[in-house]
Formats: structure tokens, C-alpha cells, sequence
């Protein structure tokens, strides 16, 4: 299945990635790494997350070293990633992107 990431998510992975490459070298790949993994397991099997606990309407992956999730909505040809979200910071801010 195709994966396609909302133009504010999109923004965030950026933010994240400066964060972490400002805090030691190479930490911010190493972030853009496990959001690659994420992306690709949504992509191989999008039903096998779990339903996000703010909103059912859309489900969420939580990155492995990382403290974020990948929120995305499921659509019968893709799933769109609509937040790349920090677990302890500002809990559904998303949900005005969910279509």
C-alpha cells in the first residue's frame, strides 16, 4: 500500500529530525531511519497497529528508540500519515487534519 505523509507531518519529521541531528550528529538519520521502518510496516500491513486511543478514526506506530508515533488514517488505496507525534506532548492536536 501506498504511504503518503500530510504536508504538517511532513513539517514535524522535519523538526524532529533538526532536533536530534542538533543534539549529536547523526542522531537526526538515525530518527529518519526508524520513520523509514515505521512508513514501510504501515505500508506491508496497515490494520495491524493499534487504533489510536484519542481517536478512532485513525491508528498509530510507535517508533522503537524514539519517543513519537506515526498517526495515520487508513483509505482504501493508501494510508496518509497525519502526524508524527511527540507520546508526551500536546495529546490529539492532530485530529483537525483527519479527513
Amino acid at each position: 500500500m501506498v504511504v503518503r505523509i500530510h504536508v504538517d507531518a511532513e513539517a514535524e519529521l522535519e523538526e524532529a529530525f533538526d532536533y536530534y541531528q542538533r543534539r549529536r550528529p547523526g542522531l537526526g538519520h538515525d530518527f529518519l531511519d526508524q520513520y523509514l521502518r515505521g512508513t514501510r510496516t504501515i505500508a506491508e500491513a496497515p490494520h495491524r497497529w493499534p487504533v489510536h486511543p484519542a481517536d478512532a478514526r485513525v491508528r498509530h506506530l510507535r517508533l522503537d528508540i524514539f519517543p513519537f508515533s506515526l498517526v495515520y488514517q487508513v483509505r482504501s488505496d493508501h494510508c496518509t500519515i497525519i502526524a508524527v507525534a511527540h507520546t508526551h506532548r500536546r495529546p490529539g492536536y492532530w485530529r483537525d487534519r483527519i479527513q
